[in-house]
């Protein structure tokens, strides 16, 4: 049926598209869908301010999707449906959950980003078989005890909330993404018990202190970017699957000499913090991205040119006064940015670098070089 569709209802394999209907979703569409066995039913986009009546007496409904409306509220009988896989009423005004959230036992995933929630009922630990929950942009405080009791959770996405702090989750051992960025957190819990962990996103939060990190052998992306860390656990070094650490915006003084042991990491993300120099053994990586803007570096080491595989450079408000003449040997750098140090211009030598860099980086329009005299 789909959007602009105001006819009879069709359900083909067990699919039932009542989205974006220029009518409303009367009950006769409901009992249709009952009635043809409807396993997938979609009433998204409607502009339905509440679930319509008489949808969970479709008991073969395995997927419900209810998102983009104006429900303020899931009623207490579509906790009924218990052979329910898939809940998705996102992007809704929803306010609260009912109680009884917990009494469905085949849930999978749990959609209910953009609403207006303050809070998940504890009994949401009573969906034994939830792999993924997405709470993302609400207004969420606090985040029931009774998650860490999901061991089968792989995906958990609070991010965008009103968090200030994040319960123990070391019953997680199956989660592989856990998502708290933008939050008020001051706070982590212990996180040594999640051994499947790929995504680790915290970026955006108060956060000064980080709690023992153990070696995580699937970890494969961090992002720290937006706290008030002094430090990086130098154990991230022995998570040697990391191909992606974000750090920005922190107040960094050094990288442990431990990220060298990081051979599958390609992009290294570290702008704004208070960094004077990099560990030797970071030169050995096989870099592609490395962001060093706005930090307090004062010159280039030749150790720069090991970097066989660096493609984006950026060096932008340092403290640099002069130009290595390397960069333009550099085999695959792609884009170069030195803008907004007091290079000092009168040096010939600068002068001279400077020049050629203009001209290396106007070969191909896929080069980049940012550092007008």
């Amino acid at each position: 049926m789909g959007c602009g569709a105001s006819s009879g209802i069709v359900v083909s394999d067990g699919v039932c598209d009542l989205s974006c209907l220029e009518t409303a979703v009367e009950s006769s569409h409901i009992e249709q869908a009952a009635s043809h066995g409807a396993r997938d039913l979609d009433i998204s986009k409607n502009k339905l301010p509440a679930i319509p009546v008489g949808i969970h007496a479709i008991s073969s409904l395995t997927k419900l999707n209810c998102s983009e409306n104006l429900i303020t509220e899931l009623p207490p009988e579509l906790c009924d449906m218990v052979n329910l896989v898939f809940l998705d009423a996102s992007d809704n005004k929803l306010k609260k959950l009912p109680e009884k959230i917990g009494n469905l036992p085949k849930l999978q995933k749990l959609h209910l980003y953009k609403n207006d929630l303050t809070t998940l009922p504890d009994s949401i630990g009573g969906l034994v078989n939830l792999k993924e929950i997405n709470v993302f942009n609400n207004k969420i405080i606090r985040l029931p005890l009774s998650l860490a009791t999901i061991d089968g959770l792989e995906e958990l996405n609070a991010a965008d909330n009103k968090l200030k702090t994040v319960p123990n989750l070391d019953g997680l051992s199956s989660l592989t993404r856990l998502a708290i960025y933008n939050n008020n957190i001051v706070m982590l819990p212990d996180i040594s018990g999640m051994p499947k962990l790929q995504k680790f996103e915290m970026y955006r939060n108060q956060l000064e202190t980080m709690p023992q990190i153990p070696v995580f052998t699937e970890l494969d992306e961090v992002n720290i970017t937006g706290n008030r860390f002094k430090e990086i656990p130098a154990t991230f070094g022995s998570c040697t699957s990391l191909t992606v650490f974000e750090a920005a915006k922190n107040q960094l003084t050094q990288i442990p000499s431990e990220f060298g042991m990081l051979n599958n990491l390609w992009k290294l993300m570290l702008a704004n913090n208070e960094l004077v120099e990099l560990p030797p053994q970071l030169f050995g990586l096989q870099l592609k991205t490395l962001d060093l803007q706005n930090n307090q570096f004062t010159a280039v080491t030749d150790d720069f040119q090991k970097l066989k595989t660096l493609n984006i450079l950026l060096f932008s408000n340092n403290k640099l006064s002069s130009i290595p003449g390397f960069w333009t040997s550099m085999p695959a750098l792609k884009r170069l940015s030195i803008d907004g140090n007091p290079i000092d211009w009168n040096d010939p030598v600068n002068k001279d670098q400077h020049v050629k860099l203009v001209s290396h980086f106007s070969t191909s329009k896929d080069m980049r070089f940012v550092g007008a005299m």
